[in-house]
């Protein structure tokens, strides 16, 4: 705390108000000078005798006294901490702490979970939920271990009825079937609808505690804030269960703060995405559930349970030699981007992500103008066109703009798989598009066939396998490198093409002109032959 002489600082305050009424150009530019330390120390307490206030009170003094002199208002970025919306946002977690409601895509404060709610200790973990009774009986929820499948499941307990079982499957962002719905409707011809004066309400009705949103690409999402879930299953009432879905997002936050390694990353940025399979012709039945959760700081995704990575999966990509974690980080951090391209509602755009995209794009750009091997996934026109583009999105940053922050994580998406394809902060990282970074016996030897082929074919072949090779480099083909070369193909065989064409086209010239010459010259003979009748005549005559 800086404490200072009241008459001083109120002295202080007058010389600069007399300035305000100068017309010196100097004594406005020191006013301005005077106005940003202020500004600066806005947050610094200051002492005046017995009582404190803060430096934003002078400045709030001297705010009439300026707008009175003529200068142009300055405008300050909110600096109190102490509002949710003033804070500097540098992830795309969903804030947990919104103003509501002032705003339709602003959400509630959630609640604080009561310790009391949580599993018990032990293999069995219990959930109470209050006011969800089922034939006057509290329902449960147990999430246990399938002993035949060795898979982890849901069982829901009531008053009355059998146990009801539900598997419970880890998943990553690109296995949500949000393109695979296949949801179609009858082709019928439009009946008359009448809108009447009390036709208000254009909005779909949604269960207790969720909201929805509509992604920029058209289908609805759901969330639900105070468990911090998002679902793509339909939420409103008559269809998806919410009491059963909200047991199960309980259940595995539960389950997932039981377990020390998991337990710090369960914070208040963490997000869960539950992905619903339910009877096909009955939504109310749940199949199965996959989950899995989001870590914003660290940009990755998690599960509570252990996840198989497939060899063919969209995690390792059919990458060879992809074994440490450092590097599969890359590919979930690519599955992290993704995650926030399905659900970019109730984001900020932070500055932070903005530049380092944009830096991203300048150096990919640069890339490909200096190297003729570089590694950006697309061409000098296409990240020119990005580079454009981000222009425009910078007026999003801090602002809750679903489209730009959809752009921003695709772009992010994009550029990070290209990372994990190229092995990026590993030893044998690749550097440039047309070099491995294998060493594979036996793979570059010719057979006896090719060899052949080479002779008859004047070595043709040899020279188009060295093109592909310089294109399909590890198996992994890159963007750029591959449309230079179907143009080059294109190329070629248009020149061909029109070799071809001329060469049919002089042929059926000449073809037209020799039955031209052979018609005419057919034409003069036949002419030759037929009989003069004068020549008749006067042979008679003569004789």
């Amino acid at each position: 705390m800086a404490t200072f002489s009241s008459d001083v600082l109120r002295k202080f305050a007058r010389f600069f108000a007399q300035l305000f009424k100068s017309s010196l150009r100097r004594a406005c530019y020191t006013l301005r000078i005077f106005y940003a330390l202020l500004r600066r120390l806005k947050s610094m307490r200051v002492r005046f005798g017995n009582d404190t206030c803060s430096a934003g009170t002078l400045q709030e003094e001297l705010r009439p006294a300026i707008c009175g002199s003529g200068l142009p208002a300055i405008r300050s970025p909110p600096t109190d901490l102490s509002q949710p919306g003033d804070r500097l946002h540098h992830t795309l977690a969903v804030p947990a702490y919104i103003a509501f409601p002032q705003h339709p895509l602003y959400l509630t404060p959630p609640s604080r979970l009561n310790p009391r709610d949580s599993f018990s200790t032990g293999t069995v973990y219990d959930v109470r939920v209050p006011d969800a009774n089922v034939d006057s009986g509290q329902r449960r929820v147990f999430l246990e271990m399938n002993t035949s499948t060795n898979e982890p499941q849901f069982v829901f307990l009531g008053h009355a009825g059998p146990p009801e079982r539900i598997a419970l499957q880890s998943i990553i962002p690109t296995d949500v079937k949000r393109y695979d719905r296949k949801i179609k409707m009858k082709w019928v011809e439009p009946n008359h609808i009448v809108i009447t004066p009390t036709n208000s309400k254009y909005v779909e009705e949604v269960q207790s505690g969720w909201r929805d949103f509509v992604h920029p690409e058209g289908p609805r999402v759901y969330y639900h804030h105070e468990t911090r879930v998002f679902t793509d299953a339909d939420m409103r009432p008559g269809k998806a269960d919410s009491e059963k879905l909200l047991l199960m997002a309980k259940a595995l936050n539960a389950y997932a703060k039981s377990q020390p390694d998991v337990r710090a990353r369960i914070g208040d940025g963490a997000e869960l995405v539950l992905e619903l399979v339910t009877e096909k012709g009955n939504t109310t039945i749940i199949k199965s559930c996959g989950y899995y959760f989001v870590d914003h700081v660290e940009r990755v995704i998690f599960w509570a349970h252990p996840y198989t990575c497939e060899p063919g999966g969209e995690i390792l990509f059919n990458v060879k030699a992809a074994k440490k974690l450092s590097h599969i980080k890359y590919s979930l951090e690519s599955q992290y981007w993704y995650h926030c391209e399905l659900y970019p509602h109730n984001r900020y755009l932070p500055r932070q992500i903005f530049d380092e995209l944009r830096e991203i794009i300048i150096h990919a750009n640069a890339e490909t103008i200096t190297s003729d091997t570089s590694l950006a996934p697309f061409d000098g026109i296409e990240l020119a066109k990005m580079l454009d583009l981000m222009d425009r999105v910078e007026g999003s940053i801090d602002k809750m703009h679903a489209h730009s922050v959809c752009v921003v994580a695709r772009f992010m998406r994009l550029f990070t798989k290209v990372k994990y394809a190229n092995f990026c902060g590993q030893p044998g990282a690749r550097v440039d598009a047309d070099r491995s970074i294998y060493y594979k016996e036996g793979h570059e030897r010719e057979t006896l066939i090719f060899r052949l082929s080479n002779l008859i074919l004047w070595y043709g072949p040899r020279k188009h396998y060295k093109r592909i090779q310089r294109v399909w480099v590890d198996e992994i083909i890159n963007a750029p490198r591959w449309k230079d070369f179907i143009a080059q193909l294109d190329k070629e065989w248009m020149g061909y093409t029109l070799y071809v064409s001329a060469r049919y086209i002089w042929s059926a010239v000449e073809d037209l002109a020799s039955l031209k010459s052979t018609v005419m010259l057919a034409v003069d003979v036949s002419f030759l032959a037929v009989p003069d009748p004068y020549s008749s005549s006067q042979t008679l005559s003569n004789i």
